[in-house]
């Protein structure tokens, strides 16, 4: 269900541990926004760090990301959370969805089939 509330909310919003298999400068770490505006402004939409995401309706911890794509600058990845907790009450559920990165930015790819926004990178952590 918690998926679904954030594709609702991003889709109404945009219209339309470590590091298993990989370090250096494919790393998904960093923050991203919808824009260099939002960069500038530190308005920051995902915060990807060595074991947790943020989102505004999202946080997860005991983060994992496997690295299961790198070719054509592009890097896909798998992503595991033990322990994630929406605005919704509740108790913390095990997550697991896809990051897409390239040279347009980052893009989430959630287990029921939804994707996010494409965000850009405003900096690596």
């Amino acid at each position: 269900m918690k998926n679904t509330l954030l594709s609702a909310a991003l889709a109404a919003a945009f219209a339309g541990p470590a590091l298993a298999a990989s370090a250096g400068k494919d790393s998904p770490l960093g923050r991203y926004a919808l824009d260099g505006a939002a960069c500038k402004a530190k308005d920051y939409f995902v915060t990807l760090t060595d074991d947790a995401v943020t989102l505004p309706t999202l946080g997860c911890k005991g983060v994992s990301y496997d690295q299961t794509e790198n070719k054509g600058g592009r890097a896909v990845y798998a992503v595991t959370a033990r322990s994630c907790l929406g605005e919704e009450p509740g108790q913390p559920r095990k997550e697991s969805f896809t990051l897409v990165l390239d040279a347009a930015g980052l893009q989430i790819l959630w287990a029921d089939g939804a994707k996010s926004a494409v965000f850009m990178r405003c900096g690596k952590l």
